[in-house]
């Protein structure tokens, strides 16, 4: 894992010095970081960017942000190991770092964004996919790409910052993990840094389906199947769904270690008390403060049986996916009839979209060999 994360500041008249570091005996030496501040500034006019640096036994991964560019953050790695294993990560942790730049919040926090390099490693795609959503520049810009498909960058700088009213950000991280993500492309057309949208996510609640006719199968008693059915009726007659809703699971269940391990299990089983002992090798420890967790979360029913026996099911489920953008056809369409844009570059979208379609098609139709209509029906329903 890395040894640390150093966080630096250039002065025009002390020069760059360390502002706070994590964990404490991480050092940098004065020379190292004059070294790192001359490959920053070699590459002042390059696009966004991740320096790698390696100075005698460490590699040093930096950024430059910040409302002047004079912040630079450095994570410590070890020669031997590869920093595209933690690439992801620290982009992530960059972006909480850098959100709260403007009230000194970070200073207090850095051991928290360290641990999420680590954190975020260890996460599944579903779990990645889950992070997208807690970063609100991100959903600012993923709203955006909703509505426009394709934009010049500079453009939608001034779109975040009509949003931020003069708040400080930096997309630079946040575009970099939503390519790596295959969500969005940048490429250069006329001499403008332009951001395609080729990925769209989808963040909700959504009812048990899977469990809802089989309930009875999965190790709840038969007599009490309606009840069950009941309970997950009656809530989604009334359920709203909403980002504030979806962000509270994210955070509270998804993101949570041990809380996702039992929705794991949920998903494919109902629960008793007495099977919790069993989630102890996966971490599973504090059992009430999971259940509550879940409970207000309205993420599982608690049913009692004629012999007191109470049954943990799941009385909604949370659905994260990336998926093919296909509506994005119609809006590119009604973008370039009215010529709104630059007709290169809707053109360039199209053609990305259109290249990612033909993959879909040819890997399922390999996969399944499912016919032309069959194949093109399950893209649209599930990519």
């Amino acid at each position: 894992m890395p040894r640390g994360l150093i966080i630096c500041f250039w002065d025009e008249t002390k020069g760059i010095r360390t502002i706070t570091q994590y964990p404490h005996d991480v050092h940098i030496s004065d020379a190292n970081l004059i070294h790192l501040y001359a490959h920053h500034i070699a590459k002042e006019n390059a696009p966004s960017f991740l320096v790698e640096t390696i100075i005698d036994n460490t590699k040093y991964l930096s950024y430059r942000s910040g409302p002047d560019g004079n912040y630079y953050f450095v994570l410590v790695i070890d020669r031997k190991e590869r920093t595209d294993n933690y690439e992801d990560g620290y982009i992530e942790s960059l972006q909480l770092i850098i959100q709260n730049l403007h009230n000194n919040e970070y200073l207090d926090n850095i051991a928290l964004f360290y641990n999420a390099v680590e954190r975020y490693y260890m996460l599944n795609d579903e779990q990645k996919l889950s992070w997208l959503f807690q970063n609100d520049l991100r959903r600012i810009i993923l709203d955006i790409l909703r509505k426009t498909a394709v934009i010049e960058k500079s453009h939608l700088v001034r779109k975040i910052e009509e949003i931020y009213e003069g708040g400080f950000f930096d997309v630079e991280p946040t575009l970099m993990g939503l390519e790596k993500l295959g969500i969005i492309r940048m490429g250069m057309i006329e001499g403008n840094l332009w951001i395609f949208f080729l990925k769209d996510i989808i963040f909700e609640r959504i009812p048990p389906v899977d469990q809802f006719d089989s309930i009875d199968t999965r190790g709840l008693p038969s007599a009490l199947k309606h009840s069950y059915q009941k309970e997950v009726t009656k809530f989604f007659s009334g359920y709203l769904p909403s980002d504030e809703d979806a962000l509270q699971i994210i955070e509270k269940v998804i993101l949570d270690t041990q809380i996702y391990e039992l929705l794991k299990l949920l998903r494919v089983a109902v629960i008793t008390r007495s099977d919790f002992e069993n989630l102890a090798s996966k971490g599973v420890r504090d059992v009430d403060y999971i259940l509550k967790t879940l409970y207000e979360n309205d993420l599982i029913i608690v049913i009692q049986g004629e012999d007191k026996k109470e049954y943990y099911c799941l009385k909604s489920d949370f659905y994260v996916k990336s998926f093919f953008p296909s509506y994005l056809l119609n809006i590119v369409k009604i973008i370039y009839e009215n010529k709104m844009e630059n007709r290169v570059a809707l053109t360039r979208e199209v053609q990305l979209l259109k290249m990612i379609y033909s993959e879909l098609f040819l890997a399922l139709k390999e996969r399944t060999r499912k016919k032309k209509r069959e194949i093109e029906e399950e893209i649209l329903r599930n990519y």
